[in-house]
């Protein structure tokens, strides 16, 4: 049973049916696995916490274009998702 309830954005969901079936797949396995039940393991070269006006917010690299901006409100086992796709 997955620790953490993952929710996109309408954003997040119009980036995720935009990528190529391949790319939609691992984001998909990493919303399902990865974040529903680790999002605050920081994989180096993978996960960092972003700066700046982006404080609080974890990026997770899928590809050398692909991320996921994602914030873990621990207290409530919600991890929200406001972007999925090319680095902005």
């Amino acid at each position: 049973m997955p620790r953490y309830a993952v929710k996109l954005s309408n954003k997040a969901e119009a980036g995720l049916r935009r990528l190529h079936s391949t790319t939609r797949s691992k984001v998909q396995d990493i919303l399902d696995n990865f974040l529903s039940n680790t999002p605050l393991l920081r994989v180096p070269g993978k996960v960092k916490k972003l700066k700046g006006e982006y404080t609080g917010i974890l990026q997770y690299d899928v590809t050398d274009s692909v991320r996921i901006r994602y914030f873990v409100d621990e207290k409530e086992n919600i991890v929200y998702v406001d972007y999925i796709g090319p680095h902005p």
